[in-house]
């Protein structure tokens, strides 16, 4: 019952916990490099001026709103995965913005450095197939070189006890505590405080 209630008022976040669940569970290629001058440019160019760099070249360029790179990936299963972005900032620390299918997913920092060097970009939920990451200029004046997709780790289990911080909880809280431990893991424990949506999960759910 409770697990039918989340899923009918919160589908995004079953979504969510359904990717998790193949994360942990399913078989994911290993670390994948994708050569940023094998992307799509648009008003951005191919550069080789400026030495360390991997495969052919970078990709350079990035002066204005309608100067971008987009590099397409694919994964075998819906899942997490680590996004590493090889890059140039030679002009000053800077910042790119990042599109994941077409939708924002925020900012990148590159910090200033003369040589190509290594940040994190995060981690993204890829879908099942190709998915497409755009940069676009943000900030602009640096290079980008090559992007790393690495399958992410599935977290380690919480460790979950019932102990209380307040030594003189009450025999209620205690009890609850422990309720709350024994489900853990097997059940999702849901509810309504308010007399409307008691009323749409009645009406809905049953």
């Amino acid at each position: 019952m409770e697990e039918v209630v989340l899923q009918a008022r919160f589908p995004m976040l079953t979504t969510l916990l359904s990717a998790l669940t193949l994360l942990a569970t399913s078989g994911f290629v290993s670390a994948t490099v994708y050569e940023a001058e094998n992307g799509t440019l648009v008003g951005t160019t191919v550069d080789t001026a400026s030495a360390g760099y991997s495969g052919t070249g970078y990709v350079t360029g990035f002066v204005d709103s309608t100067t971008s790179l987009t590099i397409t990936v694919q994964a075998n299963a819906t899942g997490l995965f680590d996004f590493l972005v090889t890059y140039q900032a030679p002009y000053g620390e800077k910042y790119t913005s990042v599109s994941l299918n077409g939708s924002p997913n925020g900012q990148i920092y590159f910090p200033a450095i003369t040589t190509f060097a290594t940040v994190s970009g995060g981690q993204l939920l890829l879908n099942a197939g190709a998915n497409t990451i755009r940069f676009d200029t943000n900030w602009g004046w640096y290079f980008i070189d090559k992007i790393e997709i690495n399958p992410s780790a599935p977290p380690p289990p919480h460790q979950v006890t019932g102990a209380l911080n307040n030594p003189n909880a009450s025999a209620g809280a205690k009890a609850l505590m422990s309720y709350l431990v024994s489900q853990y893991g097997k059940h999702i424990l849901s509810g309504q405080q308010d007399p409307p949506s008691y009323a749409w999960v009645q009406s809905n759910i049953g």
